[in-house]
């Protein structure tokens, strides 16, 4: 018979598949999504290989790790089941991988072909999020000991990636290719409320043990109305244009998922509608400073709109943790603690930086071969 923790366990890993199926309904072009099966699959595998044990392994440095107890207990002639726990501990956390590697596949888009595609998540899923995601999440991260705090991944799976993404079209801007078919808005609808199931996954997936978990969960669902109500509200006063002030509404929702997910556990209903709030109107003034910059042409909005929600809002969310933790309270800042926050930011800025414009010039990229429009 299965036990019922085994039972809550599959309830909870279930959540997982909303996150690919959010990215996968966003765009009505059946290539777009098979990439999106293509991008998925290539970074489970990746992340099985190498990204788990360097995300989750042990090391003496606190930079690195080189276990992967998942990897030697698949392949080790002396065990023929692998560790039910560390099955579990996979599952748990391969939403943390899927959302990333298809942050940065839909703001790369088009100028990618299906085989670099895959390879560029197969990448990711190895090294970008496992490494920085040790760092803060690891046993004996640099940052963790430092006190850095990113409780469900605002800088970790979507400022990370964002930015990462930014800078490889800033890397690639001279080749820059343009879709048959442009997107208008960053996410649907439907993607959107898909990614609020998805994110109620990374705090179930996060917090089994905790007896908090329905106040969390509340939490993650008042910033989400609180920034698509503040993104549409200050688009309605302070913009003229009609035509996307309803995809200021869903990109505001999903910033507001985006700056909770740092500090959900640590702050009060009050606190995650005010983070919520400034997270819709953040994510606003992002976009229109992307579009005036680094991604005029009306075909690149997706991609302005995609960054501005993962990178400000994981941003934001990351410096929330200090001004907002409830152990103080917003009358009583935590001044050290808002400076190893603004800390772990930089670091993750700088990078995602180098590795976007490392990454952003490699050889099988330079073909173009446009299949995710």
């Amino acid at each position: 018979s299965v036990s019922p923790l085994t039972l809550k366990n599959l309830f909870f890993i279930s959540f997982v598949i909303f996150i690919p199926l959010a990215f996968s309904l966003r765009d009505r072009d059946i290539a777009s999504r098979d990439v999106v099966l293509i991008i998925t699959i290539s970074a489970i595998l990746g992340y099985a290989v190498l990204g788990f044990g360097l995300k989750y392994g042990d090391s003496s440095t606190g930079w690195i790790s080189f276990s992967n107890p998942l990897l030697m207990s698949l392949i080790s002639s002396d065990v023929v089941v692998p560790d039910p726990g560390l099955i579990t501990d996979f599952l748990h956390k391969m939403s943390f991988i899927l959302l990333p590697v298809l942050i940065i596949a839909c703001i790369i888009n088009h100028q990618f072909s299906g085989l670099a595609h895959m390879i560029f998540a197969f990448l990711v899923s190895t090294v970008l999020i496992p490494v920085f995601g040790y760092w803060v999440w690891g046993n004996d991260g640099w940052l963790a000991q430092q006190g850095f705090v990113d409780s469900m991944g605002s800088v970790v799976i979507n400022m990370v990636p964002a930015w990462f993404a930014c800078m490889v079209l800033y890397r690639r801007r001279s080749v820059w290719a343009k879709p048959k078919h442009a997107q208008l808005s960053a996410y649907s609808t439907a993607s959107a409320l898909l990614l609020l199931l998805g994110w109620f996954g990374l705090a179930l997936n996060s917090s089994v043990e905790s007896g908090d978990i329905f106040r969390i969960l509340l939490n993650i669902l008042f910033a989400a109305s609180m920034g698509g109500i503040c993104g549409f509200a200050y688009h309605a006063f302070f913009e003229s244009d009609p035509v996307s002030r309803s995809h200021r509404l869903t990109g505001g929702f999903v910033a507001g998922l985006v700056a909770i997910a740092a500090c959900a556990d640590v702050v009060t209903f009050l606190e995650a509608l005010s983070i919520g709030a400034v997270a819709g109107i953040l994510h606003n003034i992002a976009i229109n400073l992307l579009r005036k910059t680094v991604l005029q042409p009306s075909w690149q909005a997706p991609a302005a709109q995609l960054i501005a929600i993962h990178a400000m809002g994981g941003l934001w969310g990351a410096l929330a943790v200090g001004l907002f933790n409830s152990a103080g309270g917003v009358g009583e800042l935590d001044t050290n603690l808002i400076l190893v926050q603004l800390k772990g930011i930089g670091i993750a800025l700088a990078y995602s930086t180098v590795l976007g414009l490392l990454l952003g010039k490699l050889p099988f990229l330079s073909k173009k071969q446009p299949s995710f429009a």
